[in-house]
């Protein structure tokens, strides 16, 4: 919101480019982060939301998904190339789905931090 009000466009044209350049990063497979953030954010207005995994100590977006579920967030951990193994925190909000795919995901490799703020 703050970039918008800062820019010449819109908070819309902002956000299309942001998703552009979120799905282009995605397109080259990096390691996961040590640290991450899950969490959803509205792609229209309703109830249509993505997931995104962003790294907390270099505040980037790693990757992002299409849809909100337990199934999307695991389908990102297990891309090749991300190496989930590397990481040691995981900071999500109180939503079950997240919690379980990280746990099924990393296993005993990650602390899994529940935050009952969005990261």
């Amino acid at each position: 919101m703050e970039a918008a009000r800062n820019s010449p466009v819109t908070y819309r044209v902002l956000r299309y480019f942001y998703l552009k350049l979120a799905q282009r990063k995605c397109e080259k497979v990096e390691p996961l982060p040590r640290r991450i953030g899950v969490d959803e954010f509205a792609t229209k207005k309703g109830h249509n939301y993505a997931t995104a995994i962003t790294s907390l100590t270099r505040h980037h977006i790693w990757g992002v998904g299409q849809k909100r579920t337990q199934e999307t967030l695991q389908c990102l951990l297990t891309t090749p190339g991300a190496c989930a193994w590397r990481v040691k925190e995981a900071v999500i909000d109180m939503w079950e789905a997240f919690f379980l795919a990280l746990k099924q995901t990393l296993k005993k490799s990650a602390l899994i931090i529940i935050d009952r703020f969005h990261v």
